[in-house]
């Protein structure tokens, strides 16, 4: 019968409201980070681990006088390698993720279980109460033996943020990929360039203008950016401006810097979870 149809049409169009999906789907994701939690406490302890190596290395880096060129490369050098340390920690168990939880994900969703962008922004949401302390913990590690100068919170920002665009760049990578093993693979894609692209290693202006360009879409080149702004106070200290200028650090402001990164983490997360929603067509 025709109301029998409509029945049927209704049922299969019907899902449960967006916010009890939001909520269900986030009680189980926080769910699943605590029965996994000795790998969110093994990444914790490595990175902490690699920021204590650094400290020693790079030593009352933000002490020394930063008129010696010698000194000022190792005062941005200590920053960039904190911020390289929070991509790389936030990148890896992102992008395996999705491909491991993809035949759970088709099963649910061609179920309409749920819908696909509530899924997608639990997957990403669900992890910044530990992101946040965990950037807390390194940059606290980091104040310590650095001697930075810069505003603690600020710099907890720039870190936080970071570590959220390169997670939302990996999810973006995974959703368009069917295994585990295409994950891993892809992984120096996204990370190699972006250290490339920093500043540290090839200061920008040395850089070919032929894939100078390149830098813009690389979240660590704004974070370095805006630590590196909200650092450094050059004043009269030539050295200082000269090394800054080169790498174009006043290209954008230590507040459009940080914008970017949430630009970034908004555009990634929309282009993710279209690709998420195609490949599960």
């Amino acid at each position: 019968s025709s109301s029998g149809d409509d029945f049927v049409a209704l049922a299969k169009d019907w899902r449960a409201p967006a916010l009890t999906q939001f909520r269900l789907l986030t009680k189980r994701r926080l769910l699943e980070i605590w029965r996994g939690r000795a790998t969110y406490v093994i990444r914790l302890v490595i990175g902490n681990v690699l920021v204590l190596i650094c400290g020693l290395l790079f030593y009352n880096a933000g002490g020394r006088d930063d008129e010696k060129p010698e000194n000022m490369q190792t005062h941005y050098g200590a920053l960039t390698f904190l911020l390289i340390i929070a991509q790389q920690s936030a990148s890896s168990i992102v992008l395996l993720r999705i491909p491991q939880e993809r035949p759970v994900f088709l099963r649910e969703y061609r179920a309409r279980s749920y819908n696909y962008w509530v899924y997608y922004i639990v997957q990403q949401l669900a992890e910044w109460p530990f992101v946040v302390l965990e950037e807390c913990i390194r940059n606290a590690i980091a104040f310590a033996l650095f001697k930075l100068d810069a505003n603690f919170a600020i710099l907890c920002v720039i870190t936080v943020l970071l570590s959220a665009t390169i997670a939302a760049m990996a999810a973006m990578l995974s959703a368009t990929l069917n295994s585990v093993q295409a994950a891993q693979t892809l992984l120096p894609a996204l990370l190699v360039p972006q250290m490339l692209f920093s500043g540290y290693f090839v200061r920008i202006d040395q850089m070919p203008p032929l894939v100078r360009w390149a830098r813009w879409p690389c979240a660590l080149r704004y974070a370095t950016s805006a630590a590196a702004l909200a650092e450094f106070d050059c004043g009269d200290n030539d050295t200082c401006s000269d090394f800054l200028d080169t790498n174009r650090v006043h290209e954008i402001s230590l507040g459009q810097n940080i914008a970017v990164l949430a630009g970034l983490i908004i555009v990634s997360n929309l282009v993710g979870s279209r690709a998420l929603k195609r490949s599960a067509a």
